[in-house]
């Protein structure tokens, strides 16, 4: 994350994978979930070998954005303070 992510997309206010897709942004078919200790190569290896071409994954790391700096939202302001404002609930529905 600190190594690639932040730095990647720091000042520009957006998530990774809408940084990525700003210019016709899709609509998600696919929610993974993942834990911040496990190994991240190990990961994404296993959301490769699990999904298609086809799939538009929110994966929070990479849709949140992280940077942490006022160029954008901090995580807590994504997150919301209800249930129903967070990012989670509003890609499952």
């Amino acid at each position: 994350m600190t190594d690639f992510v932040i730095p990647w997309t720091h000042g520009g206010g957006l998530g990774y994978a809408l940084l990525t897709n700003s210019s016709a942004p899709l609509e998600v078919n696919l929610m993974v979930s993942h834990s911040w200790a496990e190994n991240a190569e190990d990961f994404l290896e296993t959301v490769l070998r699990s999904t298609s071409d086809d799939d538009v994954m929110f994966i929070c790391a990479l849709s949140l954005y992280q940077a942490a700096d006022d160029d954008g939202p901090t995580i807590a302001a994504q997150l919301g303070t209800t249930s129903t404002e967070s990012p989670f609930r509003r890609v499952l529905e």
